[in-house]
């Protein structure tokens, strides 16, 4: 949950953007998969046929910026598509039966004398069955960009992640969530109390995340360290967050040492990439005076990546994810990207769904990796119904090339959780695993 506007929601909740069933959404997908390639073969794992409705994300606050009115299009019916059968777990090996050597052919002698009994052969030992979770590996080099890939120690990267609201108070539980759902990476949001009146420098809040940071270093998981959560404080205590200068706040985190492992955060590879403000609140079309311009929006992601690389140049800079790309809403993502490492989005609509090839491409074109870091539906909608869903948006992703995509949320309550609860959804995040 990283809007602008929400107090923190319920655990596993997200505050709605649009409320849409899912087999618009599935549409959206199958009309941007189909333009891919003329056979349609991407995606054809994906839903098979209209599902339940999807409810939207549960929001912290009443209201939404109002999106510019447009008429509506009709939405195209997707193609059917074959269910997939799931691939049948591998039976296990049968070990060999012991050999008993042959007693051998007596031979003919005047006087009977018996024959000497050979000893059986001892049965092979059996080898050791592979663990089914490798072994964790500490961080080693840090995340970087390679052309249209992410990097560490030359070798590609591939960002495999999810959020992890209202499970900061258990790190040892949240990296073990992450391992067995396949992922390599968690983002870390939401920290701070965020309600008015609350302080942003609260010792305790921030050693909540040093432990969850810890923690990840030790299982071998990265980290998205999201600032959006002082976003949300300045604003609901009545600041514009845009303007204000974030200067002792990016001294603060950049210059922190982790209570738990002594680490500099500066310094902690465990750290992939910072986020500053994602889902933006729209410059055109809004209800608080408080929004930017776009210059000014454009000019707030500007000055304070270069506050934060005078401190620390190793680590890559995200906007944060942006939503409202559909259409004319003021907020330059073009701008806002050029001066970011890294392009980052969130994909929750139709909307959203048909605007990612056009970011992808002008990415591709500025060089510059580009991720979904947030998606999801809720458990409402149904396991099957968003296993489904999950796979497709997998393919969304694949099929333009992204470095990486990350769901809302991890976790073993309802709601957006993803885990051993939701067994078809996490057994659709396992296959994605890299």
């Amino acid at each position: 949950m990283t809007s602008q506007d929400a107090l923190p929601a319920r655990r596993g909740q997200r505050p709605p953007r649009r409320i849409l069933a899912i087999p618009v959404v599935l549409a959206g997908l199958a009309l941007v998969l189909s333009a891919t390639t003329p056979d349609g073969a991407v995606g054809r794992a994906g839903h098979t046929g209209p599902g339940p409705t999807a409810t939207a994300r549960q929001t912290a606050s009443a209201t939404r910026s109002p999106r510019a009115t447009a008429s509506p299009t009709p939405t195209p019916t997707p193609t059917p598509r074959p269910t997939t059968a799931p691939t049948a777990a591998p039976s296990a090996t049968t070990l060999p039966a012991p050999i008993v050597a042959p007693s051998p052919t007596p031979i003919p002698v005047p006087s009977p004398t018996p024959s000497a009994s050979a000893a059986p052969t001892p049965a092979p030992t059996p080898s050791p069955l592979p663990s089914a979770t490798p072994a964790p590996v500490p961080a080693s080099g840090f995340v970087v960009t390679c052309g249209l890939a992410l990097c560490v120690d030359g070798a590609t990267w591939r960002l495999h992640g999810a959020s992890v609201y209202g499970g900061l108070a258990s790190p040892a539980s949240v990296v073990a969530q992450a391992r067995a759902a396949g992922l390599n990476t968690i983002r870390i949001t939401n920290w701070l109390a965020e309600q008015p009146g609350a302080n942003a420098f609260d010792e305790t809040r921030w050693r909540v995340v040093d432990g969850l940071l810890a923690a990840a270093r030790s299982g071998g998981i990265r980290a998205i360290i999201d600032l959006s959560t002082y976003r949300n404080l300045l604003w609901n205590n009545g600041q514009d967050p845009y303007l204000v200068d974030w200067g002792p706040m990016v001294t603060f985190v950049a210059s922190r040492i982790n209570t738990v492992n002594g680490l500099a955060w500066k310094d902690d590879p465990t750290v992939a990439m910072i986020a500053f403000a994602g889902e933006v609140g729209p410059p055109k079309g809004s209800y608080d005076a408080r929004n930017p311009t776009s210059a000014q929006l454009t000019g707030f992601f500007a000055r304070t990546f270069a506050q934060w690389r005078a401190i620390d140049g190793r680590h890559l800079l995200e906007s944060g994810g942006l939503l409202q790309l559909d259409w004319d809403s003021g907020v330059d993502w073009r701008a806002i990207f050029s001066v970011a490492d890294t392009c980052s989005i969130h994909n929750y609509s139709a909307g959203d769904v048909a605007v990612t090839p056009t970011i992808a491409a002008w990415c591709a074109s500025a060089g510059k990796p580009w991720i979904t870091e947030e998606f999801g539906w809720d458990q409402v909608v149904g396991d099957a119904a968003r296993a489904s869903s999950f796979t497709t948006m997998f393919n969304l992703q694949a099929s333009y090339g992204s470095a990486g995509a990350a769901f809302w949320n991890l976790g073993t309550g309802g709601g957006h959780d993803v885990g051993s609860q939701t067994p078809l959804t996490l057994g659709a995040v396992l296959r994605r695993a890299p």
